[in-house]
């Protein structure tokens, strides 16, 4: 069956929490963000899942417990490869592939940033 991701269904996301209760780590409250998700699907008999995934302005460390081939589709990010130091911003229409156990860095400026994910 063919699933729909639709413009506005970005703004229909659950608050999950802030990035601190998924497992981030931050420097201070504010750079705490809060952050959002809706399920889209998963493959049956297989440990994988479809989301959107949005994150209001703030700064933190994720060790990703998953891989993840990401796309953002509202805002943008700055996301730091905290193994090489290496900073790639990233706006609507960009992704990244990122391996589970892999720690990166969020910067989320003031405008937010929405992401359609793939998690296997």
């Amino acid at each position: 069956m063919m699933k729909s991701i639709l413009k506005s269904d970005y703004k229909k996301l659950d608050l999950i929490g802030k990035a601190s209760e998924l497992g981030a780590i931050t420097k201070n409250d504010k750079d705490d963000a809060k952050v959002y998700e809706k399920k889209i699907g998963s493959i049956t008999n297989a440990d994988s899942s479809f989301a959107v995934f949005r994150s209001e302005k703030g700064q933190y460390l994720v060790e990703y417990p998953f891989s993840e081939h990401a796309i953002v589709v509202e805002g943008s990010v700055i996301i730091t490869d905290m193994n090489t130091g290496l900073s790639q911003q990233y706006s609507i229409g960009e992704g990244w592939v990122v391996e589970k156990g892999q720690k990166v860095t969020f910067e989320v400026g003031e405008e937010g940033f929405t992401k359609v994910y793939w998690a296997f």
